[in-house]
């Protein structure tokens, strides 16, 4: 009898196919945080993946991502030997410094590729573009990564500083486990979700939006009974001014009017 192995047939695609324009934020965090428990799990047990990267995260049709590919993980007990033939294993695009310069691994490396996909996922690029192979390698060992907000535009600050943390050079300065991960990302997208803005602005003055405006808050007021407003004095429908409305059922709306700009601004939390 012939030795073989038995694997999970997974029906979906890769990260990398879905990658091929940028990932909204959302569904990019929704993604990570399942390949963080993944290695969060792999850690625990003293494995190291060391080739984590797009190509290697299969998503199924359900959405649920999975880590595949550990051929050349190793345990944390194991001797890292392919220094002898001066061969670096991993795809160069992803890989940690310590990878590159030292053949060294541990769970950082890992988390170091985490933050090249999260960038990449949102950027829709790499944060070492390097089409030349030595220059890419170069890159993550010398190279500062641009800020990710430079990049996104509505990207949260934390977020910025979750991904800049996973890229630092120094394995012993960079986050410390694919536990510290999650707890960023439980912590900072439970916060994140309960807050909804909507918005209607007008360029110009104008009587009858006025009055249009005034007819919309009056029926929230008298729906949802609101606990504060306040008038300017002069009685100018354009000047009205509702600071604050808060709902029985939804903690937090907001309506603001301000005059010179027109604009109706709901922030409201879920």
């Amino acid at each position: 009898d012939s030795p073989f192995i038995a694997m999970e047939y997974v029906d979906g695609e890769t990260l990398e196919d879905k990658m091929e324009g940028q990932l909204g934020q959302q569904e990019t965090i929704e993604i990570v945080e399942q390949i963080t428990q993944a290695l969060k799990f792999a850690h625990k047990k003293g494995i190291i993946h060391r080739d984590l990267k797009p190509a290697n995260i299969l998503i199924t049709k359900d959405g649920v991502a999975k880590v595949a590919d550990w051929g050349l993980s190793k345990t944390t007990k194991e001797e890292a030997n392919l220094t002898r033939t001066g061969m670096v294993m991993g795809t160069p695009q992803y890989m940690a410094p310590e990878q590159i310069m030292h053949n060294e691994f541990s769970a950082q490396s890992d988390l170091y590729s985490l933050g090249v996909i999260i960038f990449e996922a949102l950027a829709g690029r790499l944060p070492f573009p390097h089409e030349d192979l030595v220059k890419s390698l170069q890159a993550h060992i010398k190279e500062k990564p641009p800020k990710l907000r430079r990049l996104v535009e509505d990207c949260p600050r934390w977020l910025d500083q979750l991904v800049g943390n996973l890229l630092t050079k120094d394995p012993k300065k960079r986050t410390s486990s694919a536990e510290e991960v999650l707890i960023t990302l439980e912590a900072k997208t439970k916060h994140d979700k309960t807050v909804v803005s909507e918005s209607i602005e007008f360029s110009k003055p104008s009587w009858l939006k006025s009055v249009a405006i005034v007819g919309i808050m009056f029926i929230a007021l008298l729906a949802f009974a609101p606990s504060f407003f306040e008038r300017n004095k002069k009685s100018n429908l354009g000047k009205l001014k509702i600071e604050k409305i808060t709902l029985p059922s939804i903690d937090g709306l907001e309506i603001r009017f301000s005059g010179t700009a027109r604009k109706v601004a709901l922030t409201y939390t879920t």
